[in-house]
């Protein structure tokens, strides 16, 4: 996403843009992007820095950290920039934008919010119900 500094009014630029998410190479092992960035940013100068608040949705496919399944999710993120000037005459944020995208992804992905997780004892998904093994005595219901 680049920003050109003359083109910024005194009210200040809206952008919006869509971006390949291979191309700033945001997948981990865990999560990958399976649709466009749609990234929407309003861009302020002030004095001799940019400040930039900046929105991004898109889809993510996860592998859950509790019951090992393949699941999709939105992915939502929200960020604030400051970027020097530095007397150029436009300024890529893509860099910026990358790193604010893979500080944003959670510790710990999940297919869904209430995700129940595996049976300690047998390995089944207590998303599907309760398992019928012998270490039932290990779960938390």
């Amino acid at each position: 996403m680049r920003v050109v500094i003359a083109e910024i009014p005194e009210e200040g630029l809206r952008l919006t843009e869509r971006l390949d998410p291979a191309a700033l190479a945001l997948d981990t092992p865990d999560l990958s992007f399976v649709a466009p960035l749609a990234v929407a940013a309003v861009v302020q100068r002030h004095d001799e820095e940019l400040l930039v608040a900046v929105e991004a949705d898109s889809t993510v496919a996860v592998v859950c950290s509790r019951c090992l399944a393949a699941g999709r999710r939105p992915y939502h993120g929200a960020f604030q920039l400051a970027v020097e000037i530095q007397r150029r005459p436009s300024v890529e944020l893509n860099d910026e934008l990358r790193q604010e995208i893979l500080l944003s992804y959670p510790l710990r992905a999940l297919c869904r919010d209430d995700c129940r997780g595996l049976c300690p004892a047998c390995g089944h998904s207590m998303n599907e119900g309760p398992c019928r093994c012998e270490g039932r005595s290990l779960q938390k219901e």
